[in-house]
């Protein structure tokens, strides 16, 4: 049996949402087939004490369930919110802290993350750089991304903040060992087309249908249309309203109500207090008798409420597994639901439901024409089931290696450069790098020019330099090879003694890692500051932020190649960017070991020059960093002002 560890923003019934439905049922599952279940809680306390002391006690084998609140895990963190650009860093570097406690007491055999707001990210890079987790295996259940749930909506502003969290997510994505996906369709038409690749392996895993709703036993003396969700643009509700408006005002004769159960997310495209009173404007005053807006409804009300039920719709833009369908199907209800991929693989029409083509006219066409068919509302409620087989077998192992892999291996060539700008400070370098202990590691040093006719200079990265070894030799340029890997460093950086080691074993150990670095303390004494930007994450920015242009990360190269053909003259400064954008390909990433490994003094980021910029990506070949810096110029239009005078 196995010890299986969620990592969570929610549990039901302790606190709303679909993901905790899921678990809470997933978590019924497993327990009754011997498993052991870990719950990593990120709720307020209260939440967190009502869900360990009473509500965890109804599931089955309650004494196999043990749950941990992230933030009395995280109370003596080292870092704190202030050393990470975003809050999406920060919560998920909470997470990380808070899951790799706690699996160093429990040691599970799964621990899964959900892919909303990329809370996994930082886990998966501790894994993949050797330092935790070296007996868990790291999943990533699908149940809608954040950004994919932003292509359905227009409410949500996409500022800095937001970017961060469609990069967290698609670095985890990316990163995991195993995805779990609820069904084919949704997997091959909602996320593949918008991310990837992914290096882990994809395993259909069907969410468990456990509690499902029992309608009272009541003869109806009314009856209703139901949407049953939250009051969210990507949900469809807009299409609900203008098609029961359409319904009714094409057939007065008919008395029908329709009623709207669940949460009101507060934001309304047209700037209104509350969504409800958004949907209300879009209703003629004399057809509101005929909408009922309850809100959410505690499992009891809503059992009252399914007598009255003719049919309900499910007019969604995206879902993942969409649990209310489910639970109703099974209670009974007949269903119309969208023609989206998650319903795709589970509903087939006029067999087990009817599907509209997401128009408001077929919506309005298929709720009249199930209105008035009695026969085919008998035909398609609960026909057949749809939620056998919950979850598969994944969670029962074995476990196999994934593209993860820390097996020793040799390491790599390696030549570091390094760039003196500040003199004074070369010594302090190279003393750093002969305490590391590697045989096949060559130094050299671009000095600045002394101004003699004799020397040779070499354009570099948008400098002139001349090249000596770490004894003062002269170098030719054009005597200089590449090694398997490169490092440029400056004067003054003073990486601790095992970083090269680290990384290089990484780039042995993992071919889908194109560069290896590691967060960094700039500045010395009091005003020593953290740098734990997540370039690996979000590279095409690193320039916009006030980045250094030397990322300090080992990177791999073509040996035995001339080095000044390494880099694109033209980028200039920018030239290892444009040369990290081209290893960051896809199909092989970049990776930032998560602790501070490096100090350098403080260095002032070149000014934005538009000719480079414009450069760097008029060359870049990749599409999907293409979409991603136009989607950083929408992040960032509010902050620039007014340019128009």
């Amino acid at each position: 049996m196995s010890r299986i560890c969620f990592v969570t923003y929610e549990i039901y019934p302790t606190t709303w949402g679909g993901c905790g439905v899921l678990l809470h049922n997933a978590a019924q599952v497993l327990l009754k087939q011997g498993h052991e279940i870990i719950f990593i809680l990120d709720v307020p306390l209260e939440f967190f004490e009502r869900f360990n002391q009473q509500d965890r006690h109804n599931l089955p084998q309650s004494d196999q369930c043990r749950a941990y609140h992230v933030d009395s895990l995280c109370q003596d963190m080292e870092l704190q919110r202030s050393d990470f650009l975003s809050q999406a860093q920060w919560q998920s570097w909470r997470f990380h802290i808070a899951t790799q406690k706690v699996a160093e007491i429990e040691h599970p055999d799964i621990i899964e993350f959900f892919d909303y707001c990329g809370v996994g990210h930082y886990a998966l890079a501790a894994k993949a750089t050797g330092t935790a987790y070296q007996h868990s295996q790291l999943t990533i259940r699908l149940h809608n991304s954040l950004e994919l749930m932003d292509k359905y909506e227009a409410t949500k502003p996409l500022d800095f903040e937001r970017y961060c969290y469609h990069a967290l997510e698609r670095s985890a994505l990316q990163m995991a060992e195993t995805i779990v996906y609820p069904s084919q369709s949704y997997l091959d038409e909602a996320y593949k087309p918008w991310y990837g690749p992914w290096f882990g392996q994809q395993i259909w895993s069907k969410p468990p249908l456990v509690n499902i709703p029992k309608p009272a036993a009541t003869q109806p003396t009314e009856r209703t249309i139901l949407y049953y969700g939250r009051l969210f643009a990507f949900k469809g509700v807009d299409r609900f309203i203008d098609a029961a408006v359409a319904f009714l005002i094409q057939h007065p004769t008919i008395s029908i109500s329709f009623t709207l159960v669940g949460y009101d997310s507060g934001l309304a495209p047209d700037g209104s207090a509350s969504y409800q009173e958004y949907l209300s404007k879009k209703i003629p005053s004399h057809l509101l008798k005929h909408f009922i807006f309850t809100g959410h409804l505690d499992r009891d009300d809503f059992e009252q409420l399914l007598p009255r039920v003719l049919f309900a719709v499910f007019p969604s833009y995206l879902e993942a597994f969409c649990y209310a369908a489910h639970e109703l199907y099974a209670a009974g209800i007949p269903l119309i639901v969208s023609d989206i991929p998650n319903f795709k693989d589970y509903f087939k029409h006029n067999e087990n439901a009817l599907i509209f083509d997401g128009s408001v006219k077929d919506l309005t066409q298929q709720m009249y024409h199930l209105y008035q068919n009695h026969e085919l509302r008998q035909q398609i409620t609960y026909p057949f089931p749809v939620a056998d087989d919950p979850l598969g077998a994944f969670y029962n192992g074995p476990f196999d290696r994934t593209w993860i892999d820390h097996t020793e291996a040799s390491l790599p060539s390696l030549l570091v450069c390094v760039l003196v700008d500040q003199p004074n400070q070369l010594e302090a370098t190279l003393t750093a790098l002969r305490q590391t202990a590697i045989n096949n590691m060559r130094v050299v040093v671009f000095a600045p020019p002394s101004g003699s006719q004799e020397e040779t200079i070499i354009r570099f990265l948008g400098a002139s330099y001349i090249v000596q070894d770490i004894d003062g030799n002269t170098i030719i340029p054009t005597n200089l090879h590449t090694a398997e890997t490169l490092l440029l460093l400056r004067s003054g950086d003073i990486p601790v003694p095992t970083y090269i080691t680290r990384c290089l074993k990484i780039l042995e150990q993992q071919s889908q890692i194109a560069f290896v670095g590691s967060w960094k303390i700039i500045g010395d004494g009091e005003k020593k500051q953290t740098q734990t930007f997540p370039v690996d994450a979000a590279l095409e920015l690193a320039t916009f932020c006030g980045l250094s242009p030397y990322s300090r990360t080992i990177m791999r190269t073509s040996p035995n190649k001339l080095l000044v053909d390494l880099f694109d003259p033209q980028a200039e400064v920018l030239g290892e960017l444009a040369y990290l954008w081209k290893l960051d390909s896809g199909h092989q990433r970049g990776l930032f070991i998560p602790e501070l490994l490096i100090e350098q003094t403080v260095e002032a980021a070149p000014a934005l020059n538009q000719n480079l910029l414009s450069y760097l990506i008029m060359q870049d070949t990749s599409s999907s960093r293409r979409i991603r810096l136009s989607h950083y110029l929408l992040a960032i239009w509010g902050t620039l002002g007014d340019t128009t005078s």
